[in-house]
C-alpha cells in the first residue's frame, strides 16, 4: 500500500507525492495485471457532501497521474470523504494525516 497526502481544501500533488508515485509505479511494473484501487479521504473540515467531493477528486488526481505515466492496470476509485480517518478527530478538524489517497495492488 501507498499512502500520498494533500494540503487542506486540495487535490493537487505536491513535488514529494508525486516522487511517492513514482516510485510506486516502479514496483508495479511487471504487474500489469494487478487491480489498482485508489481509496480518496478527507479530514472533518468542511460538510459530509463537500467532502466526499474532494476526497473522489483526490483519488482522481492519483488515477490520472498514473494513467499520465502509462500504467495499464485497471483502477478503481472510491472516495469515503471524513468517514475513515486515519486519526480520529472530532468534527470540523483539519489532520494533516487524514487528508490521503491510499494506493492498494490486488495481485491475480
Amino acid at each position: 500500500k501507498t499512502t500520498v497526502y494533500f494540503g487542506h481544501d486540495s487535490y493537487n500533488l505536491s513535488q514529494l507525492q508525486i516522487d511517492k508515485l513514482e516510485l510506486f509505479i516502479k514496483k508495479i511494473y511487471y504487474k500489469s495485471n494487478s487491480l489498482i484501487v485508489i481509496y480518496g479521504h478527507t479530514d472533518t473540515k468542511g460538510t459530509e457532501d463537500y467532502n466526499l467531493s474532494l476526497s473522489k477528486k483526490r483519488a482522481v488526481s492519483v488515477m490520472e497521474y498514473l494513467e499520465s505515466k502509462n500504467v495499464k492496470n485497471k483502477i478503481i476509485i472510491k472516495g469515503y470523504g471524513e468517514f475513515f480517518p486515519f486519526i480520529d478527530t472530532g468534527d470540523g478538524i483539519t489532520e494533516e494525516k487524514n487528508r490521503r489517497a491510499e494506493i492498494t495492488i490486488n495481485y491475480k
